[in-house]
């Protein structure tokens, strides 16, 4: 009876580890497919591309990875380390440039292409890395450990200014990062799924939808270019289907808050106000645009206009201000006909439809006219 007695409890215990172990088993593939994910995560560097021209095919390593869209801009989440990219579209040359990206950090490729005939732009080459052979450590050599103590405020501060907490072992230093990346990553990658949602629809005209998409991007450090994005979608829609010009400015002013290189919300900030007739807030925008066009590039026909409407606005200005103050009127006249005859030069180097063109004459003949018979 004490061997049946024994074998019987002896058979529960065994019972009792072979549950544990399934039940440990059954939770281990869930904990590695959390730590592929973490280190998967961790390897990816995010590119954004500027093309001068509208749907640049880019690749990356030879294999096709999309077109630039709205802004002419294409933001990618690739596997960290060398590649080249190629962004190219039909009747340019291609550019070329070889990348070194790193994991976690954003890198940004400006191509402005040039025309098949011309000169070929030139990339960047990265040269490969040179390894340097590490120093053989001998008894001698080896500092003694550090005691333990508190950390040093001057030489980490800004480590400590950054929100880690620092650690200080007798001969390791570990930091702890904050456990809020996930959740980091976690925003992003919903402002992603609500941006795409946005352009889908606003593609299919559904605009209130989009609207409201559009503006459930959140503004975060991490993944501000798609608030940037989001903002410039939602000044587009505002300014061309709603006819909401001050609106459209409010959104443009939000993308140009984060990043002052935008271009494109320059112009819409600009062409805005001067439906609004704010004009000397319109030329003022307007003026950025033909500052940062070569940094971050736009359409051409979106330069002509913006060209063509700064010069606008600083006729129609000087016409309100020879209402307000007279004593003003050949300095105002002065800028408007400098504005013109900028656009005409213009218009002379790359071409203009003939209605603008000869607006353009139509306006200098008059104001060289009315300055003559003022004197």
């Amino acid at each position: 009876m004490r061997l049946g007695s024994g074998g019987c409890v002896l058979g529960l215990e065994a019972w009792k580890l072979l549950w544990l172990a399934v039940v440990a088993c059954s939770w281990l593939p869930f904990s590695v497919l959390a730590q592929d994910e973490a280190r998967f995560e961790a390897a990816l560097a995010t590119l954004r591309i500027f093309c001068s021209e509208p749907e640049c095919i880019v690749e990356l390593d030879g294999v096709e990875r999309g077109l630039t869209r709205r802004g002419f801009y294409l933001v990618l989440e690739v596997p960290a380390g060398r590649a080249r990219a190629v962004i190219s579209r039909m009747g340019f040359h291609p550019y070329e440039e070889d990348l070194l990206l790193i994991p976690g950090r954003t890198q940004e490729i400006v191509a402005l292409l040039t025309p098949e005939g011309e000169a070929k732009p030139v990339g960047r080459s990265i040269p490969p890395p040179t390894r340097k052979p590490l120093p053989v450590a001998t008894p001698a050599s080896v500092p003694p450990a550090e005691p333990l103590g508190a950390p040093d405020q001057g030489a980490h501060g800004e480590d400590a200014a950054l929100g880690e907490e620092e650690v200080e072992l007798p001969s390791l230093r570990a930091v702890i990062r904050p456990k809020t990346m996930p959740d980091a990553k976690a925003i992003c990658r919903q402002n992603r799924q609500f941006l795409a949602k946005a352009e889908e629809y606003a593609g299919q005209k559904q605009f209130e939808v989009a609207v409201q998409l559009a503006g459930r991007v959140d503004r975060t450090r991490d993944c501000h270019f798609e608030f940037i994005e989001a903002q410039g979608l939602l000044a587009e829609i505002k300014l061309l289907q709603r006819k909401d010009y001050q609106g459209a400015i409010e959104a443009a002013e939000k993308g140009l808050a984060v990043d002052p290189r935008q271009t494109i919300l320059w112009f819409m900030k600009g062409y805005s106000s001067y439906q609004l007739d704010r004009y000397e807030e319109a030329q003022a925008a307007l003026r950025q645009v033909l500052k940062l066009y070569r940094i971050v590039p736009i359409e051409q026909r979106t330069l002509m206009e913006a060209r063509y409407f700064l010069a606008d606005s600083a006729d129609r200005l000087a016409a309100q201000q020879l209402k307000t103050h007279p004593e003003r009127r050949r300095q105002v006249e002065n800028a408007a006909l400098a504005a013109w005859r900028e656009f005409q030069d213009y218009c002379g180097e790359t071409g203009c439809p003939d209605k603008l063109v000869r607006r353009a004459e139509e306006q200098i003949a008059g104001l060289e006219q009315r300055m003559a018979s003022a004197r």
